[in-house]
């Protein structure tokens, strides 16, 4: 990765410019989410939406051989989910990840299917070659 500088009438900012489609793969994390009542669905009362940027939360075998750089970029996607969650839980705290494809308020309409439910220990966990975060599977994420 290299960084451009560009001068600007109200002061510098730099641009990050990627030599490979992996490198600028990563995530993208907003909220808290406002106006939505997602109380019946989350323990947490903050909930923020992140998305992947240039990849996706999937991988497998398949899309290793059809996509090899989708699978890496994807790949680096859940690194960077994963990564992130460790750095901003404390011992002892738990996260939930809820996948769904609706937006706005339609967003939290869906309850989550329970033969999907996941838990994922931080402190054990390791991303293998395979991994899928599929629509409406809640996943939570101890440390």
């Amino acid at each position: 990765m290299k960084t451009l500088l560009e001068k600007y009438p109200h002061g510098d900012k730099f641009i990050e410019i990627y030599e490979t489609k992996e490198d600028a793969a990563g995530l993208y994390i907003t909220g808290p989410l406002t106006g939505q009542d997602s109380s019946r669905m989350f323990k947490n009362k903050l909930v923020y939406q992140v998305n992947p940027d240039s990849g996706s939360f999937e991988m497998n075998d398949e899309l290793k051989s059809s996509h090899p750089v989708l699978y890496q970029t994807s790949k680096k996607c859940l690194i960077e989910l994963i990564d992130y969650l460790a750095r901003n839980m404390e011992t002892g705290e738990e996260f939930e990840l809820y996948s769904c494809w609706a937006d706005g308020l339609e967003r939290f309409n869906d309850m989550p299917k329970k033969e999907l439910d996941l838990v994922i220990e931080l402190t054990t966990f390791t991303l293998g070659n395979e991994f899928e975060w599929k629509e409406r599977q809640m996943i939570r994420v101890k440390k």
